[in-house]
Formats: C-alpha cells, sequence, structure tokens
C-alpha cells in the first residue's frame, strides 16, 4: 500500500489548526504519515501538533526556529519517507475525507510524477468567497507534458499546496527560503523545466482561507522584488531547457510576469510611495530588460503592446483605473 506524506508547516494558526489536522487524520486513505513542522510559534499551535502526535501515531512534529514557510517545507521534505508527497497550509483543510484517496488513485493510475486538483476560498468566517470556474475541458484526467499542464492546467496558479507530488520526481529541488513570497512559483517552474508526467483533476480537494491577516494581505516591498525575481527566474529556465515548448512557454512568461508584477504599483499603499519604490528596486532596468525580452522573443500581442508605456505611466493609468472603478461600480 502507497505511503503518502502530508506535509504541513505551522506557524500561530492556534485558531485554525485543528481543523486543518482533523479533515487530515480523517481520510479514508489511512497509510500516510502527517508531519507537522511548528515553525516557532508563540501560541498555542504547537502544544496542539504534540497532543495531535500523542493520540496518532501517523503524526509527527519537528520544532524548529522561525525560518518561514520554506523552510519548514523543506524540512519536511528532508524527513518525508513517502512515495508521494503532498503539501497542506494549517490554516487550510481538505474538502472531504475522500480526497487524498481520489487524488492517489489519479495518480497511480496514470503513474503520474505529479497530479493537480482544484479549490476554493473561504473567508476567516469559513463563508465561501470564491469558487474555480475556470474551464479546463480538454485536460481533466489525461496525462499531460510539462509545457501542456503548465500553460492548461496550472494557468497561472502555483499554489504548490493543489499538488500531490512523486517525492522521486522532486529530487534535490528545494523551496527558496530566501524568498518571501512567490516560493510556490520559484518551485513549481523549476520543476516543471523538465519533463513530467503529469495529471489534472477538476475535482475540488483544498479549501484556501483568505485571512485578514495573512502575510499576502499586507503587501511589502520585499512582495515586489520577489515578483520580478521570478521574472529572471523564467528566463533562465528557458536558456537552460531543451524542451521546446517549455522555453517558448518561459519566455513569454519572463515578459508577462513583469505586467503582472508591475500591476500592485497601482494600489496603495504602493502608489503613495511611488517614487520612493521606483528607485529602491530599480525599476526601470526592470522594465528596459521586459521591453529587450519582448522584442528578442518577439513576443507581441494586446498584454506586451502595454510595454510601450513607461513604467510610471503604466502604473499611473492603472491607478486611473482603480479610482474610476470604485467611483462609478463599486
Amino acid at each position: 500500500m502507497t505511503k503518502v506524506s502530508i506535509i504541513v508547516p505551522v506557524y500561530n494558526v492556534e485558531l485554525y489548526v485543528e481543523e486543518c489536522l482533523e479533515s487530515l487524520v480523517n481520510q479514508t486513505y489511512k497509510n500516510i504519515e502527517i508531519i507537522l513542522i511548528d515553525d516557532g510559534s508563540t501560541d498555542a499551535s504547537g502544544a496542539i501538533c504534540d497532543n495531535y502526535s500523542a493520540k496518532d501515531e501517523r503524526v509527527k512534529v519537528i520544532h524548529q526556529a522561525n525560518g518561514g514557510l520554506s523552510s519548514a517545507r523543506n524540512a519536511g521534505i528532508e524527513v518525508a519517507s513517502g512515495k508521494y508527497l503532498i503539501f497542506v497550509d494549517s490554516d487550510d483543510y481538505w474538502v472531504g475525507e475522500k480526497s487524498l484517496q481520489n487524488i492517489l488513485k489519479i495518480a497511480e493510475d496514470f503513474d503520474a510524477d505529479v497530479v493537480r486538483g482544484e479549490y476554493v476560498s473561504v473567508n476567516d468566517k469559513g463563508e465561501k468567497i470564491r469558487t474555480i470556474t475556470k474551464d479546463k475541458i480538454g485536460v481533466d484526467l489525461k496525462l499531460l507534458d510539462s509545457a501542456s499542464f503548465y500553460v492548461n492546467a496550472i494557468a497561472g496558479e502555483n499554489f504548490s499546496v493543489l499538488f500531490l507530488f512523486k517525492k522521486d520526481a522532486i529530487g534535490p529541488l528545494r523551496f527558496n527560503e530566501k524568498l518571501k513570497i512567490q516560493e510556490d512559483i520559484d518551485f513549481n517552474i523549476k520543476f516543471f523545466a523538465s519533463e513530467r508526467k503529469c495529471v489534472y483533476t477538476k475535482e475540488v480537494f483544498y479549501v484556501y482561507r483568505k485571512r485578514a491577516n495573512s502575510i499576502t494581505t499586507f503587501p511589502k516591498i520585499y512582495h515586489l522584488i520577489d515578483s520580478f525575481y521570478i521574472c529572471d527566474v523564467f528566463e533562465n529556465l528557458s536558456q537552460l531547457s531543451d524542451n521546446p515548448a517549455i522555453k517558448a512557454e518561459y519566455q513569454r512568461q519572463s515578459v508577462l510576469k513583469y505586467l503582472r508584477a508591475v500591476s500592485p504599483m497601482a494600489e496603495e499603499p504602493y502608489y503613495s510611495n511611488l517614487r520612493r519604490i521606483k528607485q529602491e528596486i530599480g525599476l526601470r532596468s526592470i522594465y528596459l530588460k521586459a521591453v529587450t525580452r519582448a522584442i528578442k522573443y518577439r513576443i507581441f500581442n494586446r498584454k506586451t503592446a502595454l510595454l510601450l508605456l513607461p513604467p510610471m505611466i503604466y502604473i499611473r493609468v492603472l491607478h486611473l483605473k482603480i479610482v474610476l472603478y470604485n467611483l462609478f461600480v463599486k
């Protein structure tokens, strides 16, 4: 019976971690190890983890000094003994008791290196705030190569918690501990730079909780720095890949990611500090790299036409759209 390692980084989530763990220990598929990495919690999270470990021998707890999400996930990978592994954030939970059973069956039926499922979002009160309705007809339950999978199944949603990975396929790859955010996309684009056997299922198995005080709710300047760093990762991997489809897609993403990374600067608190931030992150040089790549790789479409606008003008146009939307639509 195939063993699955479930890796759960835990940090100051005493209000939510029990709901998460209950959804894991009650899975119908029983051959699991649940690896809880208490990343220096200062609330009761660590004690809650220890209580579950005392009651269920499948639950293992690692207590470590705070090192961040990537550090905690990497610690879990190092000790994982399952053929497959999957990540869960400790304030989230799985939809039903057969979630793992169903996704593992798909992995084994296709001998897949990775399987990706779907998710819904809820707020702090557990109220549904977003249901994924992206049309992915044509890719459901089919064996896909890395390029097709990245474009059509991931479709820009690089949440590592939605993937069941074969551990051998991950190999020495680890999460970048220098990144504050964007660690998922960094990990995934490196994983899919090599050819993989990939399967997508439209089954919703994961519930993502969008908390008011989560790290992604309060933008910081390092959010921008990490986002622009990913542009360079796409570029570098495109040069290393022997897969023409991956090479072309990563070249395209090295340009489009710039436009997505710039967009938040049209919103507060970035916009009020635009001139200072522009200097601090070196926006002009980042912009010139994006334009150079668009020309070099001949990436010309309606989106990349926005590169004709200098970044400060582009940001101000976006800001004006936000202001008008708030005035006349909301």
